[in-house]
């Protein structure tokens, strides 16, 4: 498999981005390199088994692909990560965007984890039975096509340790290249990612305090 990203300094906390199924975009070299300047390492596996990403007008295809090369089977690739990267951190977080939120709400499961913060992934309503051993934040687009995220929220809210929110914005609302961008719905759930990563970590308070 191509490798994925790696933005490395030796901190003490790292987090690991999953991606959505168009793959390692300028999007997500923006969000590895955001938090980077934050203090953390990061890191963005691919899970694509192949090194050019999707376009957006790629939809269909690019999600074929990812279910054709393991779909969400891939939290084993995330877990085997962290395993091999867990004694060089105190702490390990996920970061997941569109499927790449689902795959991080299942490997929330693992026990190996400190947290993670799950961005409009629509396939979690398919993983509610599941129950996370980190505190998770869900951060759900209210304008979905395939299901209201209004019907799940509260049953998901009621776990332990997880705690959610809805914005009126279409799915893939926080990335800026796509035509789904939302500039105040992203700005809100970023702000809420990094607090709830700051609160859990407590690492990378004077780089983030640079930054607002």
């Amino acid at each position: 498999m191509p490798e994925g990203l790696r933005l490395t300094k030796n901190s003490d906390a790292a987090i690991i981005v999953l991606h959505e199924i168009y793959g390692i975009n300028p999007f997500m070299h923006a969000v590895c390199q955001k938090y980077h300047s934050l203090g953390y390492d990061a890191y963005c596996p691919n899970l694509l088994g192949r090194s050019e990403y999707f376009p957006y007008d790629r939809q269909d295809i690019a999600y074929a692909h990812f279910i054709k090369h393991g779909g969400f089977d891939r939290n084993s690739l995330v877990t085997d990560l962290c395993e091999s990267i867990r004694r060089e951190y105190k702490q390990i977080f996920l970061l997941g965007f569109s499927v790449g939120a689902t795959l991080a709400w299942i490997s929330s499961a693992s026990g190996i984890f400190d947290g993670a913060v799950c961005h409009y992934g629509s396939r979690i309503r398919d993983h509610l039975q599941l129950t996370p051993s980190c505190p998770v934040l869900l951060l759900f687009a209210g304008q979905e096509t395939s299901f209201s995220p209004e019907s799940i929220l509260p049953s998901l809210s009621a776990i332990p340790n997880v705690r959610g929110e809805i914005f009126n914005a279409r799915h893939g609302f926080c990335d800026p290249f796509s035509p789904n961008y939302n500039a105040p719905a992203a700005m809100k759930a970023e702000k809420l990612a990094q607090n709830f990563l700051l609160e859990k970590s407590g690492t990378t308070k004077e780089a983030a305090a640079k930054h607002e």
